[in-house]
């Protein structure tokens, strides 16, 4: 299983990167994900170091 395929951005939300359209990084911290189909997600606090680090920001 490819382990950077799937990641979770909140305790309740894993996402697919290959369907991430968009990373929308704000001046505040947070990362605004936009995924195919419109939907949108939002990275928890605790896992904005560990989405930083996939994307190698």
């Amino acid at each position: 299983m490819d382990q950077t395929r799937f990641v979770r951005i909140s305790n309740s939300e894993i996402i697919n990167l290959k369907m991430a359209k968009r990373f929308d990084l704000s001046f505040s911290g947070t990362i605004c994900v936009n995924l195919a189909g419109g939907q949108t997600a939002y990275v928890s606090r605790r896992y904005v170091a560990k989405i930083k680090r996939l994307l190698g920001i």
